[in-house]
């Protein structure tokens, strides 16, 4: 299905040859402390990075700049778990507290050709969703290494059709989240005239 005035052939890619950065979250162990959160795949809820500052790990400076040596993230990097539950996916938005992110979290880049929106709902596809697993590796829980996570193809067309795209698909999920509230709010009447 394409939109009206395009055209051109979409390129199918590597992920690496799409990419300024692919890394993910650390590998070592750290210190309890006050400073970041250190979150992990659990953490990643419907495109969204979602967090309890009462419940979820805490680590100190030291330790949060020592993850951060040789590379920062930046807003609107792809989020994609690669340990455990594989494929949930977010946007990274700076936080009123800083966020490091453990081995489960591939942290993704794209380079100037490829808007990070798109690359997100680029990878929630069915055919890219299953490339991951297909490259998953099974132990004693799902992981999906770096080198292999390159490897998947993506599909991508020129950049105004992916910013129209993302327009798309933005409306979509605004009015999704509008009808959620919707619910959640005549759930809440329902309960409430049922106590009653």
């Amino acid at each position: 299905m394409r939109f009206a005035g395009f055209a051109d052939a979409w390129e199918q890619r590597k992920l690496k040859d799409t990419l300024s950065l692919i890394k993910d979250g650390t590998h070592g162990t750290h210190k309890d402390g006050n400073f970041s959160m250190l979150l992990s795949t659990k953490n990643l809820i419907n495109g969204k990075v979602v967090f309890n500052k009462s419940k979820d790990r805490k680590i100190g400076k030291k330790d949060y700049d020592s993850i951060f040596k040789g590379y920062s993230i930046h807003e609107k990097d792809v989020l994609l778990s690669v340990v455990g539950s594989i494929g949930r996916l977010a946007l990274y938005y700076p936080q009123d507290i800083p966020i490091a992110f453990q081995r489960s979290v591939a942290i993704l880049r794209g380079n100037k050709s490829l808007e990070q929106e798109f690359l997100k709902y680029v990878l929630e596809t069915h055919d890219a969703q299953r490339q991951l697993k297909m490259r998953t590796t099974m132990s004693a829980q799902p992981d999906l290494f770096l080198g292999d996570l390159s490897q998947v193809m993506i599909k991508v067309p020129i950049f105004k059709e992916q910013i129209k795209i993302i327009k798309i698909f933005d409306s979509i999920s605004n009015l999704i989240a509008s009808n959620q509230r919707k619910l959640e709010k005549l759930q809440e009447l329902k309960k409430g005239y049922l106590q009653k």
